[in-house]
Formats: C-alpha cells, structure tokens, sequence
C-alpha cells in the first residue's frame, strides 16, 4: 500500500530573521528621508515668514522716516528729547498729526494688557520663552496703544538705531532677528536661522525753487 507524501516549502526562522531586517532598514531610510525633507519644507518656509515679515516692519519704519520728521533716537527709558546724533533702541519720529511715534521692542504683560519696552536687552536672547516673552518690535504713537509690527513667528535678539545728521538726517537700523522657540522648532534651527540685518533710511529732501 502506497502512502502519499506531501511536503509544504516555506521559509526558515533565519531566512525570516534577515527578511524582517532588510524590509526594517528600508523602512527606516524612508521615514528619515521623508522626516530630513519635512524638517527642511518646515524650516524653508519658517524662514520665508520671517524675512517677510521682518521687511514689512522696516518698510514701515522707512515709510515713517521718509514722510515725516526724525524727532531723536534714544533708549527705551529715556523720553523722546531734542535731535542729536546718537545710537539708542527706540526711534523717535513726529508725524504729519503732530504726535510723536515711537518704534521699539517690547513684549506683551498679560498683566497690564499692554506692550511693555524691553529695557534688559539680554533676556531677547533666552530661548525658554512663551508667546507673552518674545521680544517684539512694535510701534507706539503717543496716546494711542502700541501695536506689533511682527508677529510671534520672529523674536529680535537685538535692536539699534543709529542717528546721524550729514546734510539730510538718517538712521540706520541693526538688528538680529530669530524664529522664536516653539515645540516644532529646535535650538538648531534657531541657531541656523538667525538673521544679521542693518538697512539705512533717510529723510526725503523736498527741493523748493
């Protein structure tokens, strides 16, 4: 009497032990390279936003310079005075409404609900920060509430102005701006995204015949 043998082909534990590791690298190489490119999608763009954001600012700074009068440039703690050549961290300008407006950097008191000047430059640098710390600048026209000119995508590490009066007065704006901390975005990205910036801005000369 004849038996019939059958015989099933499968894999061994080894040949499933190297498969499962092979389609694991693979894996891993994909997730990394999709991760590298979503950090560097999220950082390009962190970095469009901020340079957007930071040249509105100063466009309207410069918009302010060229219409109307520089009244002086001095420290946040110190009032507005008479022209004179210096550098200091707020900009005083007297508008065509005869008030003064003031740029600055400040950051939010939820206490007071009020944009409060920055007097100890150093804490801007801190990187353990909440939406209420960041570093801001912002634009004040005495008798009306100061108003953000960035948003809290942009810290500032640092602000100058610098006044000089060679025949037509201008100011020159130092600044150094960074992404502020959040939880996406790292101390890394932070430290390569750091922008170093200086722009010079003149009054507008009127010629009269």
């Amino acid at each position: 009497m004849n038996k019939n043998i059958i015989t099933y082909s499968g894999f061994t534990l080894i040949e499933l032990i190297v498969a499962i590791t092979i389609f694991s690298m693979i894996m891993i190489s994909v997730l990394s390279i999709f991760i590298l490119s979503s950090q560097m999608s999220s950082t390009i763009e962190l970095t469009r936003v901020m340079q957007e954001n930071v040249k509105n600012s100063f466009e309207d700074i410069a918009e302010s310079v060229r219409k109307n009068d520089i009244t002086d440039v001095t420290d946040i703690w110190v009032s507005c005075g008479g022209f004179s050549e210096w550098s200091g961290t707020k900009l005083c300008i007297w508008n065509d409404g005869n008030t003064q407006v003031e740029y600055y950097l400040a950051n939010w008191d939820p206490v007071s609900s009020s944009w409060i000047g920055i007097s100890d430059i150093s804490m801007c640098s801190d990187y353990d920060e909440d939406k209420d710390s960041i570093c801001r600048l912002v634009k004040n026209e005495v008798g009306f509430d100061a108003i953000p000119l960035t948003n809290n995508l942009v810290a500032f590490e640092s602000l100058e102005f610098v006044l000089k009066n060679e025949d037509v007065p201008r100011v020159t704006i130092k600044a150094t701006v960074r992404p502020s901390y959040r939880s996406w975005v790292s101390p890394q990205i932070i430290e390569n995204n750091i922008l170093y910036l200086q722009s010079t801005l003149s009054e507008r000369t009127i010629i009269t015949k």
